[in-house]
């Protein structure tokens, strides 16, 4: 199964609970798509796609800007992951294929 599609997360940081939609599109290793958050969309590109794992760099512009650094394994419809917040540590997330 492809790791493209929509996931329905939540995302525990040290900065609260946050609830988003994951959208991933895979061209061949290549991964790009969209986050949406509490009214924020933030795009990424050049992701990469390692069978069922997943990583990707991403600017966050809201509520302040941030460097972010994911990474996510998808199994079934389930994903898990991790975001390094630069100097406000790590978040995880988790969901499900929507």
């Amino acid at each position: 199964m492809s790791v493209a599609g929509s996931y329905g997360i939540t995302i525990n940081s040290p900065l609260g609970v946050r609830e988003g939609i994951l959208t991933l599109e895979v061209a061949g290793r290549n991964l790009s798509g969209v986050l949406l958050s509490d009214s924020v969309s933030e795009e990424f590109s050049e992701g990469t796609v390692y069978g069922s794992n997943i990583s990707w760099e991403m600017n966050l512009t809201h509520p302040m800007p941030l460097h972010l650094v994911c990474s996510a394994n998808i199994s079934g419809n389930a994903i898990d992951g991790t975001i390094q917040l630069g100097a406000f540590g790590e978040a995880i997330f988790s969901g499900d294929r929507i």
